[in-house]
């Protein structure tokens, strides 16, 4: 559910809207998307009123935090309700870097290990006068090695996967 007054409110990267909330009113998202084509560039915060509606955009790290609502939010209700959305996208994706890191850490470290273990191989060979041979054809320990790194690697894409839906599920969340 939209806060009081709020009729539409949106995040965009540029000319892509990436999260909206609109009250079930799909005639909103063509009006912000005209709105955000022609605010001003360079402004940090915008807001204009007409008759009835108060739009207001603010914009954040590469992002445009726009929102729509009744005259009676006016400007600075606005920007209240744009900087705490921003607020809780920032805590997000804080969130979710805290989830990735354990596993990002643990591939690094993984293909640091690969790495140093071609390095002595390929130095072994050299000495053989056969690097190229011993990296096509590479033993059967390496193989399982390599297939257990591809199986660890597709289970962390899934993780993966799985934390951003739920990043997107929370991005999509009715605020209160």
């Amino acid at each position: 559910m939209l806060e009081e007054g709020i009729s539409y409110w949106c995040v965009a990267k540029g000319r892509r809207i990436i999260s909206s909330s609109n009250g079930g009113d799909r005639e909103m998202e063509p009006t912000a998307r005209a709105c955000l084509e022609k605010a001003p560039r360079f402004h940090a915060w915008y807001s204009e009123t007409t008759k009835t509606t108060t739009y207001g955009m603010l914009a954040d790290d590469g992002l445009a935090f726009f929102a729509m609502s009744d005259c009676s939010v006016g400007g600075r209700g606005l920007l209240r309700f744009l900087r705490r959305q921003r607020d809780r996208l920032r805590r997000r994706r804080s969130e979710l870097q805290e989830e990735l890191e354990p596993v990002i850490r643990r591939l690094r470290s993984s293909l640091e290990k690969v790495e140093e273990e071609r390095a002595v191989e390929i130095g072994e060979d050299e000495e053989k006068g056969s690097s190229l041979v011993r990296l096509r054809a590479a033993p059967p320990r390496q193989r399982r090695w390599l297939r257990a790194v591809k199986i660890v690697l597709a289970v962390e894409l899934g993780v993966c996967a799985a934390a951003l839906l739920r990043w997107l599920a929370l991005c999509r969340a009715p605020t209160n």
